[in-house]
């Protein structure tokens, strides 16, 4: 009910009562959640340290490397992008299989992103595409393959942006994913506008709503609509 405030003595009283490591373990890790989601970062991290910490003495692999994340996430939220990824780089060293280490890619690439370091936003982002195509669902595929092209858009490669985009495209045709289609659509529009061509967009995004009707995706019909804008002006 993202009532964190209320949540962080509850999460608090509840961690004093845990009779196991494991619970102890469980209910610090829900406390940083709160303590995330009321913006106390510090504490969050700390909660999720003590987590970590009973994680290695139980040799529970699995939720060390979710710790990793946890805390990862939250630095990245306060703009600690060197400990984030530094964060995310010891949690991948935990993955046991490509899904758990294409997560790793995308956040790290994520923030690479957000730093505007082109080259290893892009380095990872193909790391996480090339493991989703081992094991992932079209959904994860799809993602991570349009990412990438908004990646190679923000560096200014065009030409890679769109190879990537119309991958997912044709992808999505093959599997009967409309969902993906329309986000194509819309994704190689925005390559098309960044690269001065707005009549190739135009078609683009009234292909994109035509066949969203079908779809009726609520968050796609406005980002089509503040793109058509965004061209208009």
């Amino acid at each position: 009910l993202n009532q964190y405030t209320d949540a962080v003595p509850t999460l608090t009283s509840v961690d004093q009562l845990s009779n196991s490591p494991n619970d102890h373990m469980m209910s610090l890790a829900m406390l940083g959640n709160a303590y995330k989601g009321n913006q106390q970062f510090s504490e969050a991290i700390a909660s999720y340290q003590q987590s970590m910490d009973i994680a290695k003495a139980q040799k529970n692999k699995s939720f060390e490397r979710i710790t990793y994340s946890l805390i990862g996430e939250v630095q990245a939220l306060n703009k600690q992008f060197d400990e984030a990824v530094a964060s995310y780089q010891a949690g991948l060293k935990l993955a046991l299989n490509d899904n758990e280490r294409a997560d790793a890619f995308e956040r790290i690439a994520s923030i690479y992103n957000q730093e505007q370091k082109h080259n290893q936003a892009i380095e990872y982002q193909l790391k996480a595409a090339l493991a989703y195509t081992h094991y992932g669902d079209l959904d994860a595929q799809a993602n991570a393959g349009l990412e990438l092209g908004r990646i190679y858009m923000d560096a200014g490669e065009f030409e890679q942006a769109e190879k990537s985009i119309n991958k997912i495209l044709k992808l999505a045709v093959d599997n009967g994913g409309a969902y993906w289609e329309v986000k194509s659509d819309l994704y190689l529009a925005k390559v098309k506008m960044a690269s001065h061509q707005s009549n190739d967009a135009k078609r683009l995004l009234e292909s994109a709503q035509k066949l969203n009707k079908e779809v009726g995706d609520a968050m796609l019909s406005e980002a089509i609509l503040a793109t058509l804008k965004e061209l208009d002006k």
